[in-house]
């Protein structure tokens, strides 16, 4: 992996930001309908294309949950800007050499029709809202900016399925992409504008889930004869020098206790590990390896994958 890789995520937000919001402009007859011929470029290109990319740098980011997001919403675009460019270049077809877009020959050469696929078009983007009301439930553990482009999306999407039979549906679901566009939008913002500020000057992006406090760092320490030490660090936030100092004096005297090296095996899920303090922490934590550390096995529990070979503590 690339050392000092930037951030993908607001690359990948802009996208779908701004491309939601076109959609929404369509659907909701704000704009000529035959701008979706412009929005086709942009869906393939930027919205489906830009998304798949940066989902993929997300994966080298160690970050799967966001990967699945925008691989999700990345092909979902790819797939609607291929069917409506087919679309618009069969109708010319038609225009230009004669026949009917119903005729056999139509369909023998994929014509695509607007309202071709109302029953087909109404459970493709059910399937999508489920996913989203998924992606939802996970980011309870997140953030509320997340949680509110999810909310909204999901809101969105739920129209617009229901829009396949019905126009007042359309014109709702329309706004809803619009309004979705604007959360997202302040997403991308707060991200960029809070890493260049160096604070967080936009709210919503701190974590939902509430911190493990220092007062009693002894709680994270489990000590076994038979299977060594396990180090629960979930939830954990290493925002100051001083915090760093604290952890680093608490294991070294728990270490100390044992008086031999042992295995070791720290759960990171939910770690937080400031910019400005990364380089003591792994500092601390070398140290305590040479001195007490006979091996560790670090992970991180996700929702897609199974954690293997943990301790089995003794209550």
């Amino acid at each position: 992996m690339v050392k000092h890789m930037g951030n993908p995520g607001p690359v990948g937000l802009m996208a779908f930001a701004f491309c939601i919001f076109m959609l929404g402009l369509v659907k909701a007859e704000w704009v000529e309908s035959g701008f979706v011929q412009l929005l086709t470029a942009f869906g393939f290109w930027w919205g489906g294309g830009g998304q798949v990319v940066v989902g993929l740098l997300e994966l080298l980011h160690g970050n799967s949950f966001g990967a699945l997001i925008f691989f999700t919403y990345g092909s979902l675009w790819l797939a609607l800007s291929t069917c409506w460019f087919y679309q618009r270049q069969n109708e010319y077809n038609i225009l230009t050499f004669g026949g009917s877009s119903h005729s056999a020959e139509a369909e023998q050469f994929g014509y695509v029709s607007t309202h071709h696929y109302k029953n087909g078009e109404t459970i493709m983007l059910a399937m999508f809202a489920f996913a989203t009301l998924f992606f939802f439930v996970v980011s309870l553990r997140k953030n509320r900016c997340l949680q509110s482009i999810l909310l909204t999306l999901l809101v969105s999407l739920s129209f617009a399925a229901a829009g396949e039979h019905s126009h007042a549906c359309k014109i709702i679901g329309g706004v809803g992409n619009m309004l979705t566009g604007c959360v997202v939008f302040y997403s991308l913002a707060a991200e960029i504008v809070n890493e260049e500020w160096g604070y967080d000057l936009l709210p919503g992006l701190k974590s939902c889930v509430t911190p493990k406090t220092t007062d009693n760092l002894e709680t994270i320490f489990s000590y076994d004869k038979a299977q060594g030490v396990f180090l629960n660090l979930s939830g954990m936030q290493f925002l100051s020098q001083e915090v760093v100092d604290k952890f680093e004096a608490t294991l070294d005297a728990k270490f100390a206790e044992i008086n031999k090296r042992v295995n070791v095996v720290v759960n990171y899920q939910g770690v937080e590990i400031g910019a400005s303090v990364k380089d003591k922490y792994a500092e601390a934590i070398s140290r305590l390896e040479s001195k007490y550390y006979l091996s560790v096995q670090r992970f991180s529990a996700t929702a897609f994958r199974d954690v293997t070979k943990l301790p089995q503590r003794k209550e």
